[in-house]
C-alpha cells in the first residue's frame, strides 16, 4: 500500500495551520498580564451584581422603534432591514428637499425605495405630527 503523493504537503499544510493557531492563542506564552486578565473575566463572569438602590435601566444605543423619520440619522436609518448606507443617506437629502416628510407613503419618491420595500419597513417608522409652516402673508 503506497501513500499518496499529496499525503506530505496535507501535513505540511496541517501543521502551519496548527503552528499558527498555537502561536496567536496564549497557549506558550508565560504573559502574567495576560493571565490576570483572562482570571479577572472569568471572575467577573461569575460575580454576582451587586443590589443597588436605583432601577437599572439598560444603556443602549439602539434606537428605538419605530423610528422618527423626520429625526432620524443615517445611521438609525441604516438599521432597517433592506436600507443601506446610499439609501439612507438618499432618505436623509430627500427630507431635507422636502423641509420633511409629511407621511411614510413619502418615502417612495426616495430613489430605490419601491412599494416592497416601504411595506417591509412600514410598522419601523413614524411621522411624528409637526407644525405646518404658514404660508403667505397671515
Amino acid at each position: 500500500m503506497s501513500l499518496d503523493k499529496r499525503y506530505p504537503a496535507f501535513i505540511i499544510i496541517l501543521a502551519v495551520f496548527l503552528g499558527f493557531f498555537l502561536f496567536t492563542s496564549d497557549v506558550f506564552r508565560n504573559d502574567r498580564q495576560a493571565a490576570q486578565g483572562r482570571q479577572a473575566v472569568i471572575d467577573n463572569a461569575f460575580a454576582k451584581p451587586a443590589p443597588s438602590s436605583q432601577p437599572s435601566q439598560p444603556e443602549s444605543s439602539l434606537p428605538v422603534f419605530p423610528i422618527d423619520l423626520n429625526k432620524a440619522s443615517v445611521e438609525d436609518l441604516i438599521l432597517l432591514p433592506g436600507i443601506g448606507e446610499k439609501t439612507a443617506q438618499r432618505i436623509v437629502d430627500k427630507r431635507g428637499e422636502l423641509d420633511g416628510f409629511d407621511s411614510v407613503d413619502d418615502l417612495l419618491e426616495v430613489k430605490w425605495v419601491g412599494k416592497a420595500k416601504l411595506e417591509k419597513i412600514r410598522g419601523l417608522v413614524t411621522i411624528e405630527q409637526r407644525e405646518k409652516k404658514k404660508q403667505g402673508p397671515f
